[in-house]
């Protein structure tokens, strides 16, 4: 099978599956005591808040057009939020015309330090200052 073929049904089946997933983010309200979304591991073990902590819920706000109350589950998961679209859209759109259509975001070692910095620095605001 040609290359070309196995990226575009890699693409729309990755594609696929995210729809899959925020069409059931959407209907499902993660914050429901019958939500089939995994819980936590950090908050089941520690009792503390993480820096993922609340990003589901934040999304089916999101995708019910709520920001303020999406900005008030996850902060950071909302600032990050148009960064992350861009990245998943880029990756599928060149991975289905086999070409760069959409530029990458370079990521190089600073960045990943930095990453990781502020991921450190949110999960201590929250345990903190109840971020």
């Amino acid at each position: 099978m040609d290359i070309k073929i196995k990226n575009k049904i890699l693409s729309c089946a990755i594609f696929s599956g995210m729809v899959f997933i925020l069409a059931l983010i959407y209907a499902i309200n993660p914050a429901s005591g019958k939500s089939p979304f995994p819980p936590c591991v950090i908050y089941k073990l520690t009792g503390l808040f993480c820096a993922g902590c609340g990003a589901t819920r934040a999304l089916h706000e999101v995708l019910h057009f709520r920001f303020y109350e999406a900005f008030m589950l996850n902060p950071l998961f909302i600032i990050l939020l148009p960064l992350i679209t861009y990245i998943i859209i880029s990756y599928l759109v060149n991975l289905f015309f086999s070409k760069k259509i959409l530029p990458k975001i370079k990521v190089n070692a600073a960045c990943g330090y930095g990453a990781v910095f502020v991921i450190i620095f949110y999960s201590l605001l929250r345990y903190f200052f109840g971020f």
